[in-house]
């Protein structure tokens, strides 16, 4: 009875306590009231910026995020998760990125018999203000509703499985502009459950109208809305070269350091983007993962994705991701 109630307090405070990430798309589903936890590190980086005014506009950035996940099968073919998102980019401060909950059912099983496993589902998610006007992230307003239906075989040896492949689907719209559709494929291969090897890739396209317009971002006028700036000559060759990389031909002001005010000029120009709701972005990111179980049945994570293909959206992309999962039945 002790070790049931302290099951259910752990699995209230993963739930409702501690912000959660990374959304399970894949159509197998863990044991039933089994809490599957994770919690994982994220460092982001981009050289630049792909845009309508120019093709490699330096706006780059390295951005960081830290975040938890939770989900737990509530019946055999039914899985539900919640999760949000901690983020610091070079555009705001460390503050909740966005909280989410999805619900999942799986219609066929291969594991039972079906030729296939089959999952649909629909994930409903609150972004909050800051994130709404971030470049690294593709939000479209303040909330969004997105389907994805899941499609996946897998293998198996002895009583382990050996292999899995799976491909997704899915349409989201947001409470700004249009709707995006998102398409990905997985393959995952298992080693006696001690060692998971995974390569992935996912596309994202937004189904908006316009193109992303970095001029819009411009720093001079950024600096002038934040009375950083003075109509005088820079004072020093430094000021001079780093005001010509920012393309400001006024220097700031003499009580704030050419570099701090720079990065202010930089966040209240970005502060003008409205979010993606408008812009038909497009992305393709590739990944490969390693997942290793510690004797204590603890798995350690591992994963590196980069984006070779953008428009209208950060490219060259790289992040690396750190975390660890902790499976506990109720």
């Amino acid at each position: 009875m002790k070790q049931s109630l302290l099951g259910f307090c752990v699995a209230t405070a993963i739930f409702f306590c501690i912000p959660l990430f990374s959304t399970e798309y894949t159509p197998w589903f863990g044991p039933v009231l089994e809490v599957e936890g994770r919690a994982l590190g994220m460092v982001q980086v981009y050289p630049s910026v792909d845009s309508k005014n120019r093709r490699h506009h330096k706006h780059g950035a390295c951005n960081e995020f830290i975040a938890l996940s939770g989900s737990m099968a509530i019946y055999e073919d039914l899985a539900f998760e919640i999760e949000s998102l901690f983020a610091n980019t070079g555009h705001h401060d460390s503050h909740v990125d966005s909280v989410s909950a999805t619900g999942r059912y799986r219609f066929l099983n291969d594991i039972v018999g079906d030729f296939v496993s089959l999952s649909v589902g629909v994930k409903i998610e609150e972004v909050f203000k800051p994130a709404r006007h971030d470049i690294a992230l593709f939000h479209h307003g303040q909330a969004a509703l997105e389907t994805h239906l899941a499609l996946g075989k897998e293998f198996s040896c002895l009583q382990f499985w050996s292999s899995r492949i799976s491909a997704l689907t899915a349409f989201g719209i947001g409470s700004v502009g249009s709707p995006w559709v998102k398409g990905g494929a997985m393959w995952q291969w298992n080693y006696f459950d001690q060692h998971e090897v995974h390569l992935s890739l996912l596309s994202l396209f937004g189904l908006g109208h316009k193109r992303l317009n970095v001029r819009h971002f411009n720093l001079e006028t950024a600096a002038r809305d934040a009375n950083l700036t003075q109509p005088s000559e820079p004072q020093s060759h430094f000021d001079g070269v780093v005001l010509h990389h920012l393309g400001m031909s006024h220097p700031i002001k003499s009580d704030c350091s050419s570099e701090s005010c720079a990065n202010l000029a930089s966040r209240t120009a970005f502060s003008r983007f409205k979010g993606y709701g408008t812009i038909r972005h497009e992305s393709l990111d590739l990944a490969i993962g390693y997942t290793y179980m510690t004797d204590g049945g603890i798995y350690l994570m591992a994963e590196y994705a980069f984006r070779p293909f953008a428009k209208n959206c950060p490219e060259n992309v790289s992040l690396c991701t750190f975390g660890l999962r902790y499976n506990f039945g109720l």
